[in-house]
């Protein structure tokens, strides 16, 4: 599916818009997170303020010239189209309007929770005005998905280029790891040409990830290293923020997965215990985070485990530390950040209450 538009669309055009034009504009701006319609309405042949709202958001965060305005075969439309070549992951909420028009098949998939790799999509349609909205609780059911992301983006910043971590491994995106060029050749890389970014071809993100991960790497470098307005011969690749948080709810959802068959009652846990050992999966990985890491060049965490098992909140907090993530005593720190939940955990779940209603033992 590719958007072609006739005429220009924009807040200050004198000119009659083309329905059609319209109709295609919001569907795809909605399919790619930008555009919500009005809930009484649904997707319409109108342009509203929130359309050309949502072409400005669309065109910021894609690098481009924002002016809330679009034309036929421009570098917005190019960029549109570009999205368009790699679909949404993951699954979305059907909703449609309760207007006499509404098709019957679609009025009864309204509120739904549907995957994005379905043939059948709201608008996809000639005149549908359903429309799809995120789902808020795909990762866990106590934590909404913004709140959560919220959460990881106050330590794993987002970086569009690759770049080395501070333990060697080529990353992007929301902390999003690159294992080898193989994997780094399934995300959707785009290359600056001339004036347009463009596809980036399965050679070209080969070659950007092989020269990355040859470099040294060190938590002074960082990606300002692989910046490529600076370093055009290392890697001039980069990935938008809507696929960069895709990969980091499905990293999410991994990790969830992975601290449920780690700890049984994880589901029971507090929310800040749950998000604190969240945070911990993400950063060090599922080997890395576990009693006995299978890597022998890796340290366990026996003393954490057991805490966690018996809910001694105050002791996971004080096991909680990381090498070079600041310290417990600093609340601006990552350490001190996670050492902070977990103590609200205890507030919230004290040891001594959870003691009282285990039955004493008979000897």
């Amino acid at each position: 599916m590719i958007i072609e538009i006739k005429n220009t669309i924009g807040p200050n055009q004198s000119a009659l818009f083309d329905p059609f034009d319209i109709m295609q504009l919001k569907r795809v701006l909605n399919q790619l997170g930008y555009y919500k319609p009005y809930e009484r309405t649904g997707i319409t042949e109108q342009a509203d303020p929130e359309l050309f709202k949502a072409i400005r958001v669309f065109q910021k965060e894609n690098g481009l010239r924002v002016t809330g305005k679009v034309s036929p075969d421009d570098l917005t439309i190019h960029a549109l189209n570009t999205r368009l070549l790699h679909p949404p992951e993951g699954q979305y909420l059907w909703y449609a309007t309760h207007a006499d028009k509404v098709r019957p098949q679609h009025q009864v998939l309204s509120g739904t929770v549907r995957d994005w790799s379905d043939s059948l999509a709201p608008g996809r349609e000639f005149n549908c005005r359903c429309w799809a909205e995120d789902v808020p609780y795909t990762v866990l059911r106590s934590i909404n998905d913004i709140e959560l992301m919220d959460h990881v983006k106050s330590f794993e910043k987002f970086i569009k280029y690759m770049y080395l971590d501070t333990t060697g491994n080529v990353t992007v995106g929301i902390g999003h790891r690159i294992a080898n060029a193989t994997e780094a050749k399934k995300l959707p890389f785009q290359i600056k040409d001339g004036k347009i970014w463009r596809n980036a071809t399965e050679q070209e993100i080969a070659d950007a990830y092989t020269k990355v991960n040859a470099e040294d790497y060190s938590q002074s470098k960082g990606h300002k290293k692989f910046d490529p307005e600076k370093n055009k011969d290392l890697d001039n690749l980069r990935i938008d923020k809507k696929t960069a948080t895709e990969k980091a709810l499905a990293h999410l959802r991994r990790d969830v997965a992975s601290l449920r068959r780690k700890f049984s009652d994880f589901d029971s846990f507090p929310v800040p215990a749950q998000k604190a050992l969240i945070d911990m999966n993400y950063n060090l990985g599922n080997d890395g985070f576990s009693r006995s890491p299978a890597n022998s060049n890796r340290v366990g965490w026996p003393k954490l485990f057991d805490a966690v098992e018996n809910r001694d909140w105050a002791l996971v907090a004080t096991e909680s530390r990381r090498s070079g993530l600041g310290s417990q005593s600093d609340s601006t720190s990552r350490n001190g950040a996670i050492f902070n939940l977990f103590n609200q955990a205890a507030e919230i779940e004290p040891k001594e209450i959870l003691e009282q209603d285990v039955p004493p033992r008979i000897e």
